[in-house]
């Protein structure tokens, strides 16, 4: 099976790029054979603290086989990681509340493997898309712009806050062909994706934006775009956007 995915990225408008609160994995995309590859995005939740530190813990740990079920059990070492990275440093009462409440993130992992078989698993709104000669076969696990709020279940780094993570796991799996291309997006891009879907005349008008990239100098032009763009209205956040084009058995 060979995979060529590539990752786009962009920090919300009006901040440094040190604020970005997305993560991803791998870190410089894909551009090899192998018989199994594993994608994946998380949207790090901005009103809670050190939720970048909690996102890309989560990538790489889905990235690397250790979190396929998103069970407590799997969480348990995260979560001391998540503990360790922030040390014993002293902050404000403030953001020692926050600590306490715990970081939350969306987290979106895409499996591909030799054979043509692939499976996703999802919390919160970060979404894969599967696409086949310009035909949407699977949106996951979100399907239309509409379903997007404020307040998605998150997988938090507080053991005590995921009582109802059960619930909100999501799992899909399907089969590839040669020539699919799968996108995983974090929400607010997502969200402008389905919308622009359904809107548009064809499906090349949507898909031409996102096919034709080749750096993230020109990804970061058009989000900015179309965030300006009144009539197309994308939410003002993070965005990150994986390309996986699949080849090969």
């Amino acid at each position: 099976m060979r995979v060529e995915a590539k990752v786009f990225s962009l920090q919300k408008a009006g901040n440094a790029p040190d604020e970005y609160e997305d993560a991803y994995w791998p870190e410089g995309g894909v551009d090899s054979e192998a018989p199994s590859i594993r994608l994946a995005v998380a949207d790090g939740a901005t009103e809670t603290s050190f939720s970048a530190a909690w996102a890309r813990i989560l990538v790489n740990a889905y990235g690397q086989g250790q979190l396929s079920q998103i069970n407590i059990d799997e969480l348990a070492p995260l979560q001391n990681q998540w503990r360790q990275q922030l040390g014993d440093k002293p902050l404000p009462w403030y953001a020692e509340e926050k600590l306490r409440s715990g970081a939350y993130a969306a987290l979106a992992g895409l499996e591909l493997k030799d054979g043509g078989r692939w499976t996703s698993v999802a919390v919160g709104d970060s979404c894969v898309f599967h696409i086949r000669s310009d035909e949407m076969l699977r949106r996951f696990p979100l399907s239309r712009a509409e379903q997007f709020d404020r307040r998605p279940l998150l997988i938090s780094s507080n053991p005590r806050s995921n009582s109802q993570l059960n619930d909100g796991v999501r799992r899909i799996k399907g089969s590839w062909m040669p020539g699919d291309v799968f996108y995983l997006m974090t929400d607010a891009l997502a969200c402008y994706f389905l919308r622009m879907w359904k809107a548009s005349d064809g499906p090349q008008d949507t898909l031409g934006m996102l096919n034709d990239l080749s750096t993230n100098e020109i990804f970061e032009s058009r989000i900015r775009a179309e965030r300006e763009n009144p009539a197309d209205g994308m939410r003002n956040d993070d965005v990150t956007m994986i390309r996986c084009r699949v080849e090969g058995t």
